[in-house]
């Protein structure tokens, strides 16, 4: 991620958009992390200034938290945002979690051998939770990141990473772990993250077919 040829805005970031009411409210969804796909609260969380007042950073914030570094206070013009060594946050008390490629479990029906077979090409992925606001999703073989997701609760804590006087802080803190349900006819790899230490909540995501960032 701190490679020259790194590219923030070809990143695959996920995150969560509640429901919006009104002539224009849609409904919630999961949404690709941009900042046109954010609804009025999540975008008024990302435009907070230092004072606690609001400013006009907030689309900028959030292709720093991506990755982008030309706003960073060590260029020139110096930037608004805190100089980083790394695009990746710090990992604390997430441990890392390896999900194989061919599902593993030991159940027995015949559906869950048909979902076996289905995924058995799949590739394996590495999911830990840092203090960067997200939970990472790598490729095993690899070390590529395939995806990465910002859970919706923590956008109101988000702008303090970009400050250049950030004090740590957590965020996605909590131990990540995978398990293959069977929900109605279905079976699918779902992953349970947890901001931990970062706030109270859970999120799950379908991670049945990473190769295509499947994610619900």
């Amino acid at each position: 991620m701190d490679a020259s040829a790194f590219s923030p805005t070809d990143r695959v970031v996920l995150s969560w958009r509640g429901a919006t009411t009104g002539s224009s409210g849609t409904a919630a969804s999961g949404i690709a992390w941009t900042w046109d796909n954010l609804n009025d609260t999540q975008k008024a969380e990302l435009n907070t200034a230092s004072s606690g007042g609001a400013d006009a950073l907030g689309a900028d914030r959030l292709a720093y938290l991506r990755g982008d570094r030309s706003k960073e206070a060590h260029q020139t013009p110096a930037g608004p945002f805190r100089t980083r060594t790394s695009r990746h946050g710090d990992i604390v008390n997430s441990a890392v979690w390896y999900t194989p490629g061919k599902p593993q479990a030991g159940h027995t029906d015949s559906a869950y051998a048909t979902f076996r077979s289905n995924n058995a090409s799949r590739d394996a992925m590495i999911y830990v939770g840092a203090n960067d606001g997200m939970l990472h999703g790598f490729d095993a073989a690899t070390g590529e990141e395939r995806i990465a997701y910002v859970p919706d609760g923590l956008h109101a804590t988000l702008p303090a990473l970009t400050r250049p006087g950030y004090a740590h802080r957590y965020y996605v803190d909590g131990s990540p772990f995978t398990a293959d349900a069977q929900i109605g006819a279905n079976w699918k790899t779902y992953l349970a993250g947890f901001p931990g230490l970062g706030a109270r909540g859970y999120f799950v995501l379908d991670v049945t077919d990473p190769s295509a960032a499947n994610f619900t």
